[in-house]
């Protein structure tokens, strides 16, 4: 915000042409630098991945304490669509007894179609070893009663069992049919969906903001 390195970074991509761009943020910041995403879109294929969990406000706070609202991550994709750019949700991770209710999980894909997202993808909690020290701490001081759950679900490696996995993913799509959002993976981006120009993809570049 302050030293405006990550705009610097765009004004160089601006200058390119035939590139493949994403760009990952929890920031509504990006929107300050509509006019250079714009530009970008010109040239090379762009899209913006709003991350988003949630939107309950309160569970997001306890999530994410030092991330924007949901309320203001919506507003951030609604506006950058008003602008034309892509932008989609990344719903990642979807955390187990957590975030993974069907009522919740409705209420944030009805409310990224409001937005009018341009498609959205989803996984679950992943925890290789570095995270898993960090994050099951993290759920025995703010969801004590899952604890033991979390760590038996995670015991024989970094994923839950794939049947969670598959039904949470079919859950999940069927949302996302039902309610008209495009349902799509990290790795799709805007070489399906972009409208920007570039011809044959030179190269692709992520910035996580």
């Amino acid at each position: 915000r302050q030293f405006r390195v990550t705009r610097d970074v765009l004004e160089v991509l601006a200058r390119q042409g035939g590139l493949r761009i994403t760009i990952i943020t929890k920031s509504p910041l990006v929107t300050r630098d509509e006019d250079v995403l714009l530009r970008i879109a010109e040239r090379s294929r762009l899209a913006v991945h709003v991350s988003l969990i949630t939107v309950d406000r309160e569970l997001a706070r306890r999530l994410e304490p030092r991330a924007s609202t949901p309320e203001a991550r919506l507003r951030a994709i609604a506006r950058l669509r008003r602008a034309g750019i892509v932008v989609a949700a990344n719903v990642m991770p979807v955390l187990p007894k957590i975030t993974d209710l069907a009522s919740q999980l409705e209420a944030l894909v009805t409310a990224l179609k409001a937005a009018d997202v341009s498609y959205a993808g989803m996984s679950t909690l992943r925890l290789r070893a570095t995270a898993r020290a960090q994050y099951l701490p993290f759920i025995e001081r703010e969801f004590p009663a899952l604890a033991s759950r979390y760590r038996q679900a995670y015991s024989g490696g970094y994923q839950v069992r794939e049947d969670y996995r598959s039904a949470v993913r079919e859950r999940f799509t069927a949302l996302c049919e039902r309610v008209g959002v495009t349902y799509g993976y990290l790795v799709n981006d805007a070489a399906a969906v972009s409208g920007g120009a570039g011809g044959d993809v030179a190269q692709q570049m992520v910035l996580g903001v």
